[in-house]
């Protein structure tokens, strides 16, 4: 989870989640009034969640989900002529 303070942005790193997804967290005493809370949470398989407020007058947009690969490999079958940069 990361706050923003008057010194800039500070993360507490590790926060207990119950086996329903649920957390508290108490306010850091140096954490700026009205200041923008992200929290970041990881699952076993390493998949990452990220939840941030909405901007002003889009509190009640439906969420938006991102979907992306940066482990995928582009492979070739020999005997196959192709040319990954054309």
């Amino acid at each position: 989870m990361t706050y923003d303070t008057e010194n800039g942005t500070k993360t507490i790193p590790n926060v207990p989640v119950d086996e329903d997804g649920n957390w508290t967290v108490k306010t850091p005493i140096d954490a700026k009034d009205g200041g923008t809370v992200t929290v970041i949470a990881k699952d076993p398989a390493g998949n990452l969640v990220i939840r941030r407020a909405a901007s002003p007058g889009m509190e009640h947009a439906p969420s938006v989900v991102l979907q992306s690969h940066v482990d995928m490999v582009c492979e070739k079958n020999s005997g196959v002529a192709f040319d990954f940069l054309a």
